[in-house]
């Protein structure tokens, strides 16, 4: 059988990613109807003995959000992803600060950016964690609260 790769293609869709043989990105104004069916009848067919149950079709629209079509022997389940054009910020525990946490001894310092998370490493204390956080925030221009908005960080 054609890869899923070259099915979408042909569908007029074009390929952002495949990650897997069962996992792939797609954007752009192609025939959803023939790629569903291809996918169908891929997952009923055997690949060289691997039995997959389902295909999961990662859509990205124009304006940066994506959804999750699940095409399996079972029909197709949908829902929705975190866009690629937000900075989705991690706060956690109790110390009040946003990616900031406790590893043992030391503080950690974590974003997540444009779906991607960035561990920026460990610090002796909790603000020396947030300002490390703040620092990467200002120099690469993301759109997420800072830990210390008064201050003015020091990009050296």
């Amino acid at each position: 059988m054609t890869p899923l790769v070259d099915a979408a293609t042909r569908a007029g869709y074009t390929v952002i990613s495949n990650n897997a043989p069962t996992v792939m990105e797609i954007s752009g104004l192609g025939n959803w109807g023939a790629l569903e069916n291809y996918c169908h009848k891929w997952v009923k067919h055997t690949h060289a003995g691997h039995h997959y149950d389902h295909v999961s079709v990662i859509y990205r629209y124009a304006d940066g959000n994506r959804s999750l079509r699940d095409i399996g022997v079972n029909g197709v389940r949908f829902g929705d992803l975190p866009s690629v054009c937000e900075c989705t910020p991690v706060h956690r525990g109790v110390q009040g600060m946003w990616g900031v946490r406790k590893m043992y001894r030391r503080w950690s310092s974590q974003l997540t950016a444009h779906g991607v998370k960035v561990y920026l490493g460990t610090w002796p204390t909790a603000g020396a964690a947030a300002r490390a956080r703040d620092r990467y925030v200002v120099e690469h221009e993301l759109t997420v609260p800072l830990n210390y908005p008064q201050e003015e960080l020091v990009t050296a």
